[in-house]
């Protein structure tokens, strides 16, 4: 969990600064899913923990998730081909959110491999959509991407839920 915190902490800590106590003490306590964002770039898949992600809307299959504008995946997407995998993590998967959560140059464990999953790249846990860019929008540190769900396909377990103020819990 620390690898995680550590390197989630790295990209907010640039904005914590300017955030009210107040709002950061309430922020902190809103309690997200933790997925895999995996991203293809040449014969190279990319993936990195994300924990800001949420269905965008009632009536299509959009997403919508956070990248930290300085994260390898981000370049990936940038320069692949605008498609993506988000898996989404059991609550017994939090090594895995561990590994991702680390900078790709320090990663030692062995994962199991990204596989094809409706054309984008995924992990076979909790459940897992491939997708297409549809959008982009600045936010400060990270950009906001919305993507129109192309597949998606979900197994059984619960999911795994990141707070700051609680760390990870189901």
């Amino acid at each position: 969990m620390r690898v995680v915190l550590r390197a989630l902490s790295s990209s907010v800590g640039r904005l914590r600064a300017t955030i009210p106590d107040d709002v950061k003490k309430a922020l902190e306590s809103v309690a997200n899913s933790v997925f895999v964002l995996g991203v293809r770039h040449g014969n190279h898949v990319h993936g990195a923990t994300m924990a800001w992600v949420s269905q965008a809307s009632y009536t299509e299959p959009y997403m919508c998730f956070a990248l930290d504008k300085t994260a390898d995946t981000h370049r990936a997407l940038e320069e692949g081909d605008g498609t993506f995998g988000l898996t989404l993590l059991r609550s017994d998967q939090q090594a895995l959110a561990d590994h991702f959560g680390q900078d790709a140059g320090k990663r030692q464990a062995t994962v199991p491999d990204f596989q094809d999953r409706g054309g984008a790249p995924a992990l076979d846990r909790a459940a897992w959509f491939a997708g297409e860019v549809v959008s982009r929008a600045d936010a400060h540190t990270h950009t906001v991407i919305v993507g129109r769900i192309t597949a998606a396909g979900r197994s059984e377990g619960e999911p795994l839920l990141f707070s700051w103020d609680k760390g990870y819990t189901s």
